[in-house]
């Protein structure tokens, strides 16, 4: 069982020819939700505070997006979103 009860898991599956290490993104609902509001402006803490979760695991949500996407920074990842169609 999943957060608050909740058993909906979903991947989101993001082809895309300019990814050129991995032709096949997945991205999780809540890491999708997570982009948003990083694109929005908002902080980890309020990001955690507005979605219910722990500080420590919405970090782990962005470490892990930085991650797929292969960026460093928060601008190259709304850059790089924007151009995937992310956002």
């Amino acid at each position: 069982m999943g957060i608050r009860g909740n058993n909906e898991f979903h991947q989101i599956f993001i082809n895309d020819s300019k990814m050129l290490s991995s032709p096949v993104m997945k991205l999780t609902i809540r890491e999708c939700e997570i982009l948003r509001y990083i694109a929005k402006g908002f902080s980890s803490e309020k990001i955690a505070e507005t979605l219910g979760i722990t500080t420590n695991t919405c970090r782990t949500h962005r470490k892990n997006l930085f991650r797929k996407i292969g960026c460093h920074s928060v601008a190259s990842l709304i850059k790089k979103a924007t151009e995937l169609g992310l956002l």
